[in-house]
């Protein structure tokens, strides 16, 4: 109702098998993955696809952000061609984008209405949301001065009220004033039309609909009925790692984005030990694991120590930037696998500055795919959280 660019999908044939196509937009591959869903919810995982990339590699300032764009439509462009050539009858397709391809925002506008003895139809409303320029905004995810460049691609109402009273339908409803709360997500239109064109030459008759990873995030979070807030929320995968304070369902303080995560240390691992980042990928495995033998897992830890030292100063100054009070009762990692367990230990000995003193603050590791899929349902090819978030949740 009213959400002009986007429909729940599922809502529409929930009692109907779906085939989905998955693909996760993130800071160091894109990833696809294709999903049957049959009419007892069950979920086969049929192919998961990653096409890596290097968004920091060894690029000039005047060409990286062409580089960028290039890198991303032709792994796009891969995602799409390759699953077609698996299926091609796949009707839904659900897209998530990690930070920083997206910027999300809650905005809220009060119309005075002429005639408060008339009806609010239907038309009125989606009236008013044709254009939401000059509309106030209550919660920014992205403090961007560049939003108006992009373009919108989520533009959904979450509260309205008449007369300052909530109601879950406006229409037919009489009042003076009429107040239209809406959720939007947004990215540059070289990556919509980038999508678009696959869509049309691949999925013609598909429907799309698209997410933010931190949406994914905390839908998977509540889904888990973890009541004790606030949580600060750490995901760790690709070049990026992402941060924002979970209150409840609705309030999230989003923080910015540090570039430092799981990819940037297999990296360093991969400069200084003159290896492919492949071979880096495997080591950080095995010292994850504890089967690194003794004169490597030395300088890995070395490096290691001074790699976390980095990436905690700007994890603190992204939280003190954006005012996070000391108030965290709980942490929470995402990431595959027990590669978070470094990461952890740091944050269990660094953390507690952001928490209440009589606090015991808890940090864990949360993984979708592995604490909330079935284990005969879980993703075959190596875990991801939004990969799975979008086949639980879209």
């Amino acid at each position: 109702m009213y959400n002009i660019f986007m429909r729940s999908w599922f809502t529409l044939h929930k009692n109907k098998p779906q085939e989905i196509i998955a693909i996760d937009i993130g800071t160091a591959s894109v990833s696809a993955a294709l999903a049957h869903i049959n009419t007892s919810g069950f979920i086969e995982i049929i192919s998961v696809l990653r096409y890596p990339f290097d968004l920091l590699g060894d690029f000039t300032r005047s060409d990286r952000q062409k580089k960028v764009i290039y890198m991303l439509k032709n792994s796009i462009a891969k995602a799409f061609s390759d699953m077609h050539h698996i299926s091609s009858s796949t009707n839904s397709i659900r897209i998530s984008f990690a930070d920083p391809f997206f910027e999300e925002r809650e905005i809220e506008t009060i119309i005075n209405r002429h005639d408060a003895t008339k009806t609010i139809t239907e038309k009125e409303i989606n009236m008013a949301l044709v254009d939401t320029k000059g509309w106030i905004v209550l919660n920014s995810l992205n403090k961007s001065d560049g939003y108006d460049v992009l373009v919108n691609i989520v533009r959904k109402v979450t509260q309205l009220r008449v007369n300052g009273y909530i109601v879950s339908d406006a229409v037919g409803y009489r009042g003076d004033t009429l107040e239209i709360r809406v959720h939007e997500l947004s990215i540059s239109s070289v990556l919509r039309d980038c999508i678009i064109e696959q869509q049309d030459k691949f999925y013609p008759h598909s429907f799309l609909q698209y997410y933010s990873d931190v949406y994914l995030l905390r839908r998977a979070i509540f889904e888990k009925k973890i009541n004790h807030m606030p949580i600060l929320v750490i995901d760790i995968g690709g070049e990026v790692t992402t941060l924002f304070v979970l209150k409840d369902f609705d309030i999230i303080q989003k923080c910015a984005p540090i570039f430092f995560g799981l990819r940037t240390l297999e990296r360093r691992i991969a400069a200084f030990l003159k290896i492919d980042r492949t071979h880096a990928e495997s080591i950080v495995r095995q010292y994850a694991d504890g089967t690194l033998d003794e004169a490597l897992k030395k300088k890995i830890e070395s490096l290691l120590g001074a790699f976390l030292e980095d990436w905690y100063a700007g994890l603190r100054a992204s939280l003190k930037n954006a005012l996070v009070r000391p108030a965290i009762v709980q942490v929470m990692v995402v990431g595959s696998g027990k590669e978070t367990s470094s990461f952890i230990k740091y944050l269990d000995l660094n953390i507690k500055e952001f928490s209440r003193e009589e606090l015991n603050i808890k940090t864990s590791a949360f993984s979708v795919e592995t604490d909330l899929f079935l284990p005969q349902q879980s993703l075959s090819e190596g875990g991801d959280s939004i990969l799975a978030s979008l086949i639980l949740y879209g």
